[in-house]
């Protein structure tokens, strides 16, 4: 709403109707939510969810592209917002993927996106999870979400502060926000939203 009501709206249902967002390209990763339900009618939204056995950038009966986050068959520079909510934990090569969205965000988008966070948030992200020779050794207890179609999903990482500068590295400047509110401690969870400034080096 921040980003693309331009005050106009505090509600996402009327920031679509107004048309604001009809002519912005939107990308997520997601096979469900509160984004899909709004988004769906957008003639700019792709919904992508990941399929290992079947063939990066194939397209379902439901319209969802199949893709990988670490390497995305999508043209680089083609959109505005990409949104990933509750999904960079799961990506064992965070750098890939962070590179990836970078690389299809046009100059100025943006990647919203949450991650589970602490209060206060670490300094440094520790992976849960090793790939040692091909092999998944637990370096943290194993922790499971629940994916988008109902599956267990591990968590291959727990983020800190430094995730900034890592973002950094592909050209995107991230800000971390923490909303605060006399009834209730929203400042626990936090919205990082980074704008792409550069192509990465």
């Amino acid at each position: 709403m921040d980003e693309f009501a331009r005050g106009r709206s505090i509600f996402l249902r009327n920031l679509v109707s107004s048309g604001m967002l009809n002519e912005v390209a939107i990308f997520e990763a997601a096979l469900r939510g509160p984004f899909v339900n709004a988004f769906k009618g957008l003639k700019g939204y792709v919904k992508s969810y990941f399929w290992p056995d079947r063939p990066l950038g194939e397209i379902n009966a439901d319209g969802v592209r199949n893709e990988d986050l670490t390497r995305l068959t999508l043209p680089a520079n083609s959109f505005d917002l990409v949104i990933t909510s509750d999904v960079m934990e799961h990506l064992y090569d965070i750098r890939s993927a962070f590179s990836e969205i970078a690389r299809v965000l046009k100059p100025g988008g943006v990647h919203i996106f949450s991650i589970p966070n602490d209060w206060p948030f670490p300094e440094r992200t520790e992976p849960r999870v090793a790939l040692v020779d091909g092999v998944e050794e637990h370096i943290k207890p194993a922790r499971h979400h629940v994916s988008g179609d109902g599956t267990p999903c591990l968590v291959y990482n727990d983020y800190g502060a430094d995730i900034v500068d890592i973002i950094a590295e592909f050209g995107c400047h991230t800000q971390v926000v923490r909303r605060h509110s006399p009834l209730d401690p929203c400042y626990v969870n936090a919205t990082f939203l980074s704008r792409k400034t550069r192509s990465a080096i």
